[in-house]
C-alpha cells in the first residue's frame, strides 16, 4: 500500500499525481492553462489532455503576531503563560494601544508579497477565518488593506511621532522606541520577505530590528516564542486551522498556544459561546464567528498576512481522489482505472 501510494505522489512524466508548488511549473512542464480566482472556496478543478488540476486553498492563514500586555508593569516585557495558573497573563505595555498594532497592519503591503514572492499562490488575508470555512468566513470584513498614510494618521493620533527629526518615530513620551522582529531562517525568500516586512515599517516612521540581528533557527525560534523570550516583540507565524472552525485552541484565555498572550473578556465570551451546547445551532455559530472576527479585526492582537493555496495535478485514470476536506473519500478509496496513465498528445 505504502509503494502504490509512493508511485501516486511522487510520479513525474506521465504519472498520476505531482505537487505543483508554483505556477510556472503548470505551464513549463505541462502546459497547463487554468484560471485562478481568490474567491474560489475550498477547490475547484480544470480538466485538460491526461490530467486533472485542483486549485485548493489550504487552510494556513499567515500572521504576524503582536505580543500584546497590560500596564501591570512599566518595563518592556512579553506577556507570560502562568502555568500555576493555567492562564494567559498580559504584563507587557508596550503594545497597549491599539492604534500602534493598527497602524502597523496598514503599513504591510499583503498583496506585493503574495504577487512578487509567491507567485500569485498565496493572497491577502482579512480575518483569522479564512475562506476555507465558506460558512463562517465573514467576506464582509476588508481587513488591512495596504495604506501607508493611514498608518502614519494612527501613529500621529497615538503619540509616536518623529522628536528628533531622524525619520523614526519616539514612543508617546518622547522616548527610543524600537520593536524587535522575530523571523524564521529557512528557504530562498526568507530573508527577503522579513527585510520587505522591517521597510515597510521603517516607510512609516517605525525602527523595526531583527532579533539578535538575524534570522532565528528553528528550534530557535519556537523556544523563543513558547517561552515568552523578552526579546521578541512581533514574530511571523503559520498555522494549520484544521476541520473544525473553533478558534479557542489559538486564542482563548487558558490555552498555552496562545502565544500572543492577548486576553478579553469580550474574546472570552464569544469563544465560549461558539463552542457551547447553542452553537449545535449552524446560524447562531456562524452569527457568533462573525462578531469574533469583527472583534480580532478591530483590536488587532494578531494581524492576518496571507491565505496559501497549493495546486495538484492527477492522472485522469486515477479514481476517487480528492483534496476536499470535507469529503469521505480516504486512500483506501483510491485507484486507477487502467494499466497506463494517459499521456497528453
Amino acid at each position: 500500500w505504502r509503494a502504490v501510494v509512493l508511485v501516486l505522489l511522487l510520479g513525474i512524466d506521465g504519472t498520476d499525481r505531482l505537487c505543483l508548488p508554483y505556477r510556472h511549473h503548470i505551464t513549463s512542464y505541462l502546459d497547463f492553462r487554468y484560471i485562478f480566482s481568490k474567491t474560489d472556496c475550498i477547490i475547484t478543478h480544470k480538466k485538460r489532455d491526461n490530467f486533472r488540476l485542483y486549485l485548493t486553498e489550504i487552510h494556513l492563514p499567515l500572521s504576524l503576531r503582536l505580543e500584546v500586555g497590560d500596564f501591570f508593569r512599566k518595563d518592556v516585557k512579553l506577556g507570560h503563560w502562568d502555568a500555576k495558573k493555567q492562564e494567559n497573563v498580559m504584563d507587557n505595555p508596550k503594545f497597549q494601544n491599539k492604534k500602534l498594532r493598527q497602524a502597523m497592519a496598514y503599513a504591510i503591503n499583503n498583496q506585493e508579497v503574495a504577487d512578487r514572492l509567491y507567485h500569485g499562490l498565496r493572497f491577502p488575508a482579512t480575518t483569522l477565518i479564512p475562506p476555507s470555512f465558506p460558512g463562517y468566513h465573514d467576506s464582509s470584513i476588508k481587513g488591512y488593506t495596504y495604506n501607508p498614510e493611514k498608518a502614519k494618521q494612527l501613529l500621529d493620533e497615538a503619540g509616536y511621532k518623529d522628536v528628533d527629526g531622524d525619520g523614526l518615530r519616539e514612543d508617546p513620551n518622547g522616548k527610543k522606541f524600537t520593536i524587535n522582529f522575530l523571523a524564521m531562517s529557512g528557504g530562498d525568500i526568507a530573508e527577503p520577505l522579513a527585510k520587505f516586512y522591517m521597510q515597510c515599517w521603517k516607510d512609516v516612521g517605525l525602527d523595526v530590528q531583527l532579533v539578535d540581528g538575524r534570522l532565528a533557527e528553528f528550534n530557535s525560534f519556537y523556544d523563543m516564542v513558547e517561552k515568552d523570550d523578552p526579546k521578541v516583540d512581533v514574530y511571523a507565524a503559520a498555522w494549520a486551522t484544521g476541520t473544525d472552525v473553533d478558534p479557542y485552541g489559538l486564542y482563548g484565555r487558558n490555552v498555552m498556544f496562545n502565544y500572543s498572550r492577548w486576553v478579553n473578556e469580550k474574546n472570552d465570551e464569544l469563544l465560549e459561546k461558539g463552542h457551547s451546547e447553542q452553537a449545535f445551532d449552524k446560524e447562531y455559530r456562524r452569527k457568533i464567528y462573525s462578531e469574533w472576527q469583527k472583534l480580532m479585526n478591530e483590536e488587532v492582537p494578531v494581524i492576518p498576512t496571507l491565505y496559501r493555496s497549493a495546486i495538484y495535478a492527477v492522472n485522469n485514470r486515477v479514481a476517487n481522489f480528492t483534496v476536499d476536506p470535507s469529503s469521505k473519500l480516504t486512500w483506501k478509496d483510491v485507484g486507477v482505472t487502467s494499466e497506463q496513465p494517459e499521456v497528453a498528445e
